[in-house]
């Protein structure tokens, strides 16, 4: 399950980047960068806490 969300937010990343790049969305980047690190913070700590 965390590799499924790591997936999305590595995907909504890298979709808000591109978006970004070819026109003004700053709310998609944003969006894309807390998915991000919403999952590097479950990949590093979920393991402990579950």
């Amino acid at each position: 399950m965390v590799a499924f969300n790591g997936a999305i937010g590595v995907g909504s990343f890298i979709g808000g980047l591109i978006v970004d790049s070819s026109g003004p969305r700053p709310v998609m980047l944003a969006a894309g960068a807390f998915a991000f690190a919403a999952m590097l913070l479950t990949a590093l700590g979920g393991r402990r806490e579950a």
